[in-house]
């Protein structure tokens, strides 16, 4: 298992994963509104 592996708590890297995908998300949103516009 990863977390296993990494010696992170679930929980953090469940938090981590979060953090990153909301960065993505909205790097994302800014891409697509330059697109539109």
């Amino acid at each position: 298992k990863i977390t296993e592996t990494l010696g992170l708590d679930p929980r953090i890297f469940e938090e981590a994963v979060q953090i990153k995908l909301a960065l993505l998300f909205n790097q994302f949103s800014k891409d697509s509104e330059a697109v539109v516009r």
